[in-house]
């Protein structure tokens, strides 16, 4: 029987908080912040600096701001 091999989290961590509204952004953006662990105005969240989070970052760069 096969093994799962465990994902190494070893890269840098980043900070995420949510500075604006979500309150009339499209859809997309309200999605991407939920994927991000982000939905009030001042929520935080700590990421993992993978090219998917920096993508979601980066779609919702207006809203958000990176702490670290």
């Amino acid at each position: 029987m096969a093994t799962k091999k465990k994902q190494e989290t070893t890269g840098k961590k980043i900070v995420v908080r949510q500075t604006r509204s979500k309150i009339g952004r499209n859809k997309e953006v309200r999605n991407t912040l939920c994927a991000l662990g982000l939905g009030n105005i001042g929520d935080t969240c700590e990421h993992v600096a993978s090219p998917s989070v920096l993508g979601m970052i980066r779609r919702v760069h207006s809203i958000v701001e990176v702490i670290s």
